[in-house]
């Protein structure tokens, strides 16, 4: 899966993740190098709670 296919969603440049089959959302940042995932986020919570 090409990790840059997903849009940017934050500043600076956060891109997000979602999934079908399960209600997570991973929060990640695409370098030159490789990639650094901030957080995975349950989507039944709180959305004001998502980083």
């Amino acid at each position: 899966m090409n990790s840059e296919l997903f849009p940017l969603k934050k500043e600076p440049f956060f891109r997000e993740l979602s999934f079908k089959t399960f209600p997570f959302v991973i929060i990640y940042e695409v370098f030159n190098d490789g990639i650094i995932i901030y957080s995975d986020f349950h989507t039944y919570r709180d959305p004001s709670k998502k980083p």
